[in-house]
């Protein structure tokens, strides 16, 4: 079946009764010729013999051989099926069926399931909550472990019997504290204890404990991580001798990628890969010989096996799918307005609910539409045929920015070079504008906590190549970063935006909840709106609208001032909104100078005061709202919130034509930029050539330009 779409198009197919559809259930769909060609399969698990591995795919339950071939379709019934475990008699195949999931690591809760390995019969096993961590099987294939999610508790240990269903809760609430969302367990081989990976108290580690309800439970933690490393843990896989386990983690703070590490008791972590990609999902074959697990190594995730102890994977390659259903290809074609293809988001939603991509293509998990389920994409070429099952096939195709990753092998920049700083500097020789979006983690207050933040904003305002930094995705940390920048001479804008909807993090926002408006005067145009915006002479807001006065200048304004004499600053602001107001603040050099609480349901609001200035500063305003239904602003994924905000950009009062310059500000960012150093040589990914050199260089120079500054500062 083919399909043409033109810019933003729906297509409805029926997969059936073409030349193209392969009604044969044991009919092959061929890969790419490709040794390297990646199909995005997960969640390994060994045959009891060896000789295969389950794994999760497209939402279903496969099977291939241990040395890679064609792929055998399990699990076929609707909803996601992820997380699989063979049984030690090789008969059954446990798996959760949920949702469409996301995030980079998807866990996907839902209901527990069994799959007949031979016939691919489903049947549910009922349990009180929905299950919330990879299941395991006990040795003698009566009885599984897993974590179910206890309302307000967390995700805890159960153990299922299979023969009458009984369920047996392991695990209590920690008190004080509710467990973690999500908990992966493996049951030890040889004694009747489950080793598991969650949060209890503190942070996540390692932990084993009895299998079986007892009146007094030891959980020991294994691991001892620190709250300083940001451990985030993803799976685990017992040894066969029952020593200890096999697990996958990333301390944020350290290498920045997962690896695999063995820990045993009485034994720290020992790490077995060291690599600059990522290393999950582990699973030990029967013998101890081999490891079987999730790389990003070529670029999309894929199976790999690697020797116990550590030293070269092998690509357990796919080289076919084989439906239990019939099935088709279909080929689909994205044209733009000159009838050529074009690349665009292609949403797949065939009968079955699952997602579909061509070989060596990667999906994506996210809503369509606003408030609505997540649905699976990949960024098509404008030609591409994929497998699908047969019946209704709904495609939506959809133009805009793809999602990207840098410092990864397989993307269009595989390295940590070049720097985020030569890409703004090449942006703004071409007249481009540079913004620094999510500069920090909202809960924390170290840019380095987060891997995503403005690490490099320092370097990059230093070369003059850094245009705003925006302001409300997180707000708060965000705030602190951009007061800094201004405390170190640069007049840089606010900016807001909703941030990227196909990143792997998922919908941070609602399209238009944060936006930034620019004051361009009697003419409206693109270029105008441009170099207003570059000139500060914005405001950012969820909500609050305002206008922001010093001495009757607006926002952005430069004020020369003579020294010698303190210079008087009337401060005039005027805030509507259409809810509630909470707060409004005026700051001046990063401080808050006055702060009124509104009362009483106001919507409307002016403030007014007179600063003396004595040395070059700048002023803003910020406004802060009651909770507000419909408003979602601050936070990221999980931290979304409904407080409305609004900041001006700054307006610049200099006495002789001074930048404002406050020494404790350059010193913290002079002591950002080693850190930022020592991250990149940790992570040692620089690429060939005098890329290491290149980048120093870099470095050294906005190095410079803060001790020069810091000379003057006071």
């Amino acid at each position: 079946m083919k399909a043409t779409a033109r810019f933003l198009t729906a297509a409805l197919l029926t997969i059936a009764g073409s030349a193209l559809v392969i009604r044969d259930p044991l009919a092959l769909i061929p890969a790419a010729d490709k040794e390297t060609t990646t199909w995005g399969a997960a969640d390994p698990t060994w045959s009891p013999d060896g000789r295969r591995l389950a794994f999760s795919l497209f939402g279903s339950i496969w099977q291939v051989p241990a040395d890679g071939g064609q792929a055998e379709q399990l699990s076929s019934s609707g909803g996601y099926h992820a997380h699989p475990a063979w049984s030690p008699k090789g008969d059954k195949i446990a798996f959760i069926k949920g949702t469409i999931p996301g995030g980079r690591i998807p866990n996907v809760s839902g209901k527990l399931m069994l799959v007949d390995a031979a016939t691919g019969q489903e049947r549910e096993l009922a349990t009180p909550h929905p299950t919330a961590g990879r299941p395991s099987w006990s040795p003698d294939g009566a009885r599984l472990v897993c974590g179910l999610q206890e309302p307000d508790a967390g995700s805890l240990l159960h153990e299922i019997r299979l023969a009458d269903g009984a369920i047996i809760q392991l695990q209590f609430r920690p008190p004080g504290s509710a467990a973690g969302p999500w908990v992966d367990a493996s049951w030890n081989p040889r004694r009747e204890e489950v080793f598991f990976a969650a949060r209890r108290l503190g942070e996540p580690q390692i932990w084993m404990m009895p299998a079986r309800e007892r009146p007094i439970v030891v959980q020991l933690p294994l691991t001892r991580y620190k709250s300083e490393q940001i451990v985030l843990l993803d799976s685990l896989s017992a040894l066969p001798d029952g020593t200890g386990v096999i697990y996958s983690a990333v301390e944020v703070n350290g290498p920045g990628n997962y690896e695999l590490y063995r820990i045993r008791p009485q034994e720290g972590p020992v790490r077995i890969t060291h690599t600059e990609r990522d290393e999950f999902s582990p699973a030990v074959s029967p013998d101890g010989r081999l490891i079987a697990h999730v790389s990003n190594h070529l670029g999309n995730t894929d199976l790999f096996t690697m020797p116990i102890g550590g030293g070269e994977k092998k690509h357990v390659r796919i080289t076919g799918l084989k439906f239990r259903l019939p099935s088709g290809r279909v080929r689909v074609r994205v044209l733009n307005e000159f009838g050529q293809p074009t690349p665009a988001r292609l949403y797949v939603q065939p009968e079955d609910g699952k997602p579909y991509c061509p070989p060596g293509e990667q999906i994506f998990h996210y809503p369509l539409d606003p408030d609505g389920p997540r649905q699976g994409f990949f960024l098509a070429s404008g030609d591409n045929t994929f497998p699908v099952p047969a019946g209704q096939l709904r495609l939506v195709a959809r133009k805009g920015v793809p999602p990207f990753h840098t410092g990864f092998l397989g993307s269009d920049s595989p390295y940590d070079f070049p720097l985020n700083t030569m890409a703004a500097q090449q942006a703004r020789r071409q007249g481009g504008l540079v913004v620094y979006c999510h500069p920090m983690d909202p809960g924390s207050n170290d840019v380095f906590d987060w891997p995503v933040g403005a690490m490099e904003s320092p370097v990059t305002a230093a070369l003059g190549a850094l245009d705003a930094m925006e302001l409300l995705a997180v707000h708060g940390p965000a705030y602190g970063v951009w007061y800094a920048l201004l405390n170190a001479g640069f007049e840089i804008s606010p900016a807001a935006g909703s941030d990227a909807f196909t990143n792997w993090r998922g919908l941070i926002r609602i399209p238009g909840s944060n936006r930034q408006y620019v004051e361009v005067g009697s003419k409206l145009s693109w270029d105008r709106w441009i170099a207003r915006f570059r000139e500060g002479r914005v405001f950012v807001t969820s909500g609050p609208l305002l206008t922001f006065t010093v001495n009757g200048q607006s926002i952005g304004s430069r004020i020369d001032a003579p020294s010698g004499q303190p210079y008087r600053a009337r401060l005039v602001a005027d805030i509507s909104s259409a809810v509630p107001l909470r707060l409004v603040e005026f700051i001046k050099n990063g401080k808050v100078i006055d702060r009124r609480e509104v009362k009483d349901q106001v919507r409307f609001f002016r403030m007014e005061k007179d600063v003396e200035v004595s040395r070059s500063s700048w002023f803003a305003l910020r406004v802060t709202g009651h909770p507000a239904r419909g408003v979602l602003n601050a936070g990221h994924v999980d931290r979304v919130s409904n407080i409305p905000v609004a900041h001006s950009g700054a307006l610049y009062v200099k006495v002789d034509g001074k930048p404002t310059l406050i020494k404790e500000d350059i010193e913290m960012l002079l002591q950002w930029i080693s850190r930022l150093w020592a991250y990149l040589e940790d992570r040692n990914n620089f690429g060939p050539g005098d890329n290491r050199k290149r980048a120093k260089e870099l470095i050294d120079k906005a190095n410079d330009h803060y001790r020069q500054k810091l000379a003057q500062a006071w």
